[in-house]
Protein backbone atom coordinates (compact mmCIF):
# COMPACT_ATOMS: atom_id res chain seq x y z
CA UNK A 1 0.00 0.00 0.00
CA UNK A 2 2.87 2.57 1.03
CA UNK A 3 4.62 1.74 -2.51
CA UNK A 4 1.41 2.18 -4.53
CA UNK A 5 0.89 5.35 -2.37
CA UNK A 6 4.27 6.82 -3.44
CA UNK A 7 3.84 6.05 -7.24
CA UNK A 8 0.70 7.66 -7.06
CA UNK A 9 2.66 11.07 -5.68
CA UNK A 10 5.10 10.62 -8.19
CA UNK A 11 2.70 10.76 -11.24
CA UNK A 12 1.04 13.80 -9.44
CA UNK A 13 4.29 15.28 -9.17
CA UNK A 14 5.06 14.67 -12.55
CA UNK A 15 1.82 16.05 -14.23
CA UNK A 16 2.31 19.07 -11.93
CA UNK A 17 5.79 19.67 -12.68
CA UNK A 18 5.17 19.30 -16.79
CA UNK A 19 8.04 16.65 -17.39
CA UNK A 20 8.91 14.86 -14.47
CA UNK A 21 13.04 14.03 -16.04
CA UNK A 22 13.50 17.54 -16.53
CA UNK A 23 12.02 18.34 -13.27
CA UNK A 24 13.58 16.30 -10.90
CA UNK A 25 17.53 16.11 -12.68
CA UNK A 26 20.02 15.59 -10.17
CA UNK A 27 23.88 16.40 -10.30
CA UNK A 28 26.27 14.11 -8.84
CA UNK A 29 28.61 15.63 -5.99
CA UNK A 30 31.20 14.74 -3.52
CA UNK A 31 30.13 14.05 0.34
CA UNK A 32 32.41 14.76 2.91
CA UNK A 33 31.11 12.38 6.32
CA UNK A 34 32.79 11.39 9.13
CA UNK A 35 34.22 8.01 10.29
CA UNK A 36 35.82 7.53 13.07
CA UNK A 37 38.97 5.07 13.95
CA UNK A 38 38.47 4.60 17.52
CA UNK A 39 42.05 3.29 18.88
CA UNK A 40 41.04 1.69 22.37
CA UNK A 41 38.35 2.69 25.17
CA UNK A 42 40.37 4.76 27.13
CA UNK A 43 40.34 8.60 26.91
CA UNK A 44 44.41 7.97 26.77
CA UNK A 45 44.58 6.04 23.78
CA UNK A 46 42.36 7.82 21.72
CA UNK A 47 44.21 11.55 23.17
CA UNK A 48 46.32 11.73 19.40
CA UNK A 49 49.40 13.76 19.62
CA UNK A 50 51.01 12.99 15.82
CA UNK A 51 50.17 11.51 12.39
CA UNK A 52 52.66 9.75 10.42
CA UNK A 53 51.67 8.13 6.90
CA UNK A 54 54.54 5.63 5.56
CA UNK A 55 54.40 5.01 1.49
CA UNK A 56 52.19 1.85 1.94
CA UNK A 57 49.46 3.47 3.50
CA UNK A 58 49.88 2.26 6.81
CA UNK A 59 48.97 4.91 9.36
CA UNK A 60 51.45 5.53 12.81
CA UNK A 61 49.95 7.47 15.47
CA UNK A 62 51.41 8.75 18.66
CA UNK A 63 49.03 9.37 21.55
CA UNK A 64 49.07 10.46 25.47
CA UNK A 65 48.78 6.12 25.94
CA UNK A 66 51.18 4.69 23.16
CA UNK A 67 52.18 4.24 19.78
CA UNK A 68 50.18 2.40 17.45
CA UNK A 69 49.67 1.73 13.37
CA UNK A 70 46.43 1.17 11.18
CA UNK A 71 47.22 -0.83 8.01
CA UNK A 72 46.48 -0.19 4.47
CA UNK A 73 42.37 -1.29 4.45
CA UNK A 74 42.39 -2.56 8.18
CA UNK A 75 40.18 -0.70 10.89
CA UNK A 76 41.88 -1.70 13.84
CA UNK A 77 45.32 -0.60 15.88
CA UNK A 78 48.30 -2.62 16.51
CA UNK A 79 50.34 -1.32 19.29
CA UNK A 80 53.81 -0.84 18.39
CA UNK A 81 55.79 -0.31 21.41
CA UNK A 82 56.59 -3.71 23.49
CA UNK A 83 54.93 -3.96 26.91
CA UNK A 84 58.18 -3.06 28.82
CA UNK A 85 58.46 0.32 26.72
CA UNK A 86 54.47 1.70 27.42
CA UNK A 87 53.22 4.68 28.02
CA UNK A 88 53.04 8.19 26.38
CA UNK A 89 54.26 8.65 22.83
CA UNK A 90 54.77 12.25 21.62
CA UNK A 91 56.01 12.10 17.84
CA UNK A 92 56.04 10.00 14.95
CA UNK A 93 57.67 11.29 11.48
CA UNK A 94 58.44 9.35 8.24
CA UNK A 95 61.96 10.04 7.04
CA UNK A 96 63.40 10.41 3.72
CA UNK A 97 63.68 7.00 3.22
CA UNK A 98 60.07 6.28 4.07
CA UNK A 99 60.59 4.58 7.66
CA UNK A 100 59.01 5.89 10.73
CA UNK A 101 60.57 7.19 13.89
CA UNK A 102 59.07 6.92 17.18
CA UNK A 103 59.65 9.29 20.16
CA UNK A 104 58.31 8.31 23.92
CA UNK A 105 58.32 9.53 27.36
CA UNK A 106 61.08 7.06 27.49
CA UNK A 107 63.05 6.22 24.26
CA UNK A 108 63.20 6.64 20.43
CA UNK A 109 62.10 4.64 18.21
CA UNK A 110 63.14 3.33 14.48
CA UNK A 111 60.65 1.31 12.48
CA UNK A 112 61.69 -0.19 9.30
CA UNK A 113 60.48 -3.53 7.72
CA UNK A 114 58.37 -4.14 10.85
CA UNK A 115 61.20 -4.04 13.05
CA UNK A 116 61.26 -1.85 15.49
CA UNK A 117 64.23 -0.70 17.08
CA UNK A 118 65.67 1.41 19.55
CA UNK A 119 67.75 4.29 19.57
CA UNK A 120 70.60 4.25 22.41
CA UNK A 121 72.26 7.01 23.34
CA UNK A 122 69.46 9.84 23.76
CA UNK A 123 68.35 11.47 26.87
CA UNK A 124 64.56 10.69 27.01
CA UNK A 125 62.28 11.84 26.54
CA UNK A 126 61.78 13.26 22.65
CA UNK A 127 58.64 15.77 22.19
CA UNK A 128 59.73 16.78 18.66
CA UNK A 129 60.93 14.75 15.41
CA UNK A 130 62.52 16.94 12.77
CA UNK A 131 62.94 15.78 9.08
CA UNK A 132 66.28 16.61 7.65
CA UNK A 133 68.41 15.79 4.60
CA UNK A 134 71.12 15.19 7.54
CA UNK A 135 69.39 12.99 9.36
CA UNK A 136 66.79 12.72 12.13
CA UNK A 137 66.44 15.62 14.48
CA UNK A 138 65.32 14.18 17.79
CA UNK A 139 64.16 16.99 20.25
CA UNK A 140 63.42 17.12 23.80
CA UNK A 141 63.95 19.44 27.43
CA UNK A 142 67.50 17.62 28.04
CA UNK A 143 68.57 18.56 24.76
CA UNK A 144 69.08 18.00 21.15
CA UNK A 145 70.59 15.23 18.60
CA UNK A 146 71.03 14.53 14.93
CA UNK A 147 70.56 10.49 14.10
CA UNK A 148 72.43 9.54 10.84
CA UNK A 149 72.77 5.80 10.25
CA UNK A 150 70.77 4.85 13.75
CA UNK A 151 73.62 7.03 14.93
CA UNK A 152 72.61 9.87 17.18
CA UNK A 153 75.12 13.16 17.42
CA UNK A 154 74.26 15.96 19.99
CA UNK A 155 74.51 19.22 18.87
CA UNK A 156 75.25 22.06 21.81
CA UNK A 157 72.86 24.55 20.59
CA UNK A 158 71.68 26.61 23.07
CA UNK A 159 67.78 25.78 23.19
CA UNK A 160 64.61 26.10 25.23
CA UNK A 161 63.25 23.24 26.83
CA UNK A 162 60.03 24.02 26.21
CA UNK A 163 60.33 23.03 22.25
CA UNK A 164 56.72 22.79 20.48
CA UNK A 165 57.78 21.56 16.71
CA UNK A 166 60.59 22.24 14.02
CA UNK A 167 61.37 22.21 10.35
CA UNK A 168 64.77 21.81 8.41
CA UNK A 169 65.87 24.97 6.69
CA UNK A 170 67.48 22.90 3.97
CA UNK A 171 70.71 24.03 4.75
CA UNK A 172 71.65 22.16 7.78
CA UNK A 173 70.03 23.76 9.86
CA UNK A 174 66.39 24.17 11.75
CA UNK A 175 64.13 26.95 12.83
CA UNK A 176 62.24 25.79 16.30
CA UNK A 177 58.96 26.82 17.62
CA UNK A 178 59.02 27.22 21.33
CA UNK A 179 57.31 28.78 24.23
CA UNK A 180 59.92 30.80 24.39
CA UNK A 181 60.43 32.16 21.32
CA UNK A 182 61.08 31.22 17.46
CA UNK A 183 65.05 29.84 17.18
CA UNK A 184 67.08 29.56 13.66
CA UNK A 185 69.60 26.92 15.10
CA UNK A 186 72.75 26.08 12.74
CA UNK A 187 76.53 25.77 12.50
CA UNK A 188 76.96 29.00 13.38
CA UNK A 189 75.13 28.46 16.44
CA UNK A 190 71.40 29.98 17.23
CA UNK A 191 69.45 32.77 16.86
CA UNK A 192 65.94 33.62 19.27
CA UNK A 193 63.54 35.87 18.00
CA UNK A 194 60.81 37.12 20.10
CA UNK A 195 58.31 40.22 20.45
CA UNK A 196 61.34 42.72 20.61
CA UNK A 197 61.57 41.16 16.91
CA UNK A 198 58.38 41.89 15.70
CA UNK A 199 57.14 38.59 16.38
CA UNK A 200 53.15 39.00 17.88
CA UNK A 201 54.55 36.99 21.06
CA UNK A 202 57.00 34.47 21.74
CA UNK A 203 54.73 31.24 22.76
CA UNK A 204 54.82 29.57 19.46
CA UNK A 205 53.36 26.12 18.36
CA UNK A 206 54.48 25.51 15.05
CA UNK A 207 56.81 26.45 12.05
CA UNK A 208 56.40 26.19 8.38
CA UNK A 209 57.95 27.00 5.29
CA UNK A 210 55.87 28.33 2.11
CA UNK A 211 56.23 28.15 -1.48
CA UNK A 212 58.25 31.47 -1.45
CA UNK A 213 60.74 30.00 1.23
CA UNK A 214 58.96 32.54 4.17
CA UNK A 215 58.90 31.06 7.57
CA UNK A 216 55.65 30.89 9.06
CA UNK A 217 55.57 30.87 12.83
CA UNK A 218 52.18 30.51 14.72
CA UNK A 219 51.19 30.47 18.24
CA UNK A 220 49.67 32.89 20.56
CA UNK A 221 48.26 35.76 18.61
CA UNK A 222 48.05 34.13 15.18
CA UNK A 223 50.64 33.56 12.49
CA UNK A 224 54.37 35.75 12.21
CA UNK A 225 55.55 35.33 8.25
CA UNK A 226 59.20 35.88 8.29
CA UNK A 227 61.16 36.58 4.97
CA UNK A 228 64.75 35.79 5.44
CA UNK A 229 65.26 36.92 8.79
CA UNK A 230 62.52 39.83 9.30
CA UNK A 231 58.92 40.03 9.70
CA UNK A 232 57.09 40.77 6.71
CA UNK A 233 53.54 40.25 7.65
CA UNK A 234 51.36 39.29 10.33
CA UNK A 235 48.20 37.63 10.07
CA UNK A 236 45.91 37.87 13.00
CA UNK A 237 41.91 37.89 13.54
CA UNK A 238 41.41 41.22 11.82
CA UNK A 239 43.40 39.22 8.96
CA UNK A 240 41.25 36.25 8.81
CA UNK A 241 42.73 34.09 11.08
CA UNK A 242 40.31 31.92 13.10
CA UNK A 243 41.36 32.49 16.61
CA UNK A 244 44.62 33.96 18.73
CA UNK A 245 45.58 30.75 19.38
CA UNK A 246 47.34 28.64 16.66
CA UNK A 247 48.01 25.13 16.74
CA UNK A 248 49.66 23.84 13.26
CA UNK A 249 50.72 24.85 9.94
CA UNK A 250 51.36 22.95 6.79
CA UNK A 251 51.54 23.61 3.33
CA UNK A 252 50.38 21.19 0.91
CA UNK A 253 51.48 20.36 -2.67
CA UNK A 254 50.09 23.30 -4.37
CA UNK A 255 51.51 25.79 -2.09
CA UNK A 256 48.33 26.35 -0.03
CA UNK A 257 49.10 27.14 3.89
CA UNK A 258 46.75 24.96 6.39
CA UNK A 259 46.45 26.63 9.38
CA UNK A 260 45.11 24.48 12.81
CA UNK A 261 43.64 26.59 15.76
CA UNK A 262 41.68 26.57 18.58
CA UNK A 263 37.99 27.29 17.07
CA UNK A 264 38.93 25.78 13.56
CA UNK A 265 40.95 25.52 9.97
CA UNK A 266 41.82 28.34 7.88
CA UNK A 267 43.76 28.01 4.73
CA UNK A 268 45.58 30.02 2.50
CA UNK A 269 46.83 30.36 -1.22
CA UNK A 270 49.67 31.46 -2.50
CA UNK A 271 47.60 34.37 -3.80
Amino acid sequence: MMFRNLMLVTCIAAQLCGNAQEAFTDTSFWQEYHDAYFVGDTDSVNAVRSIAVDDHSNIFIATAGGAFVKRQNAREWIPLLPNEESGPAYAVAKDNAGNIWISTWKSLFFYSGNHLQKIEGIEAPISVLCVAAEGMYAIGPDGIWVIADNKPRRLEYVLPASVRNAVSDGKGGIWIASDAGLYHASKSGSKKYTATNGLLSAALKDACFDDQNNIWAGGLGGINILAGEKVSRKITPAEGCPSIFVNAIERSVDGTMWVGTRTGVVRYYPN
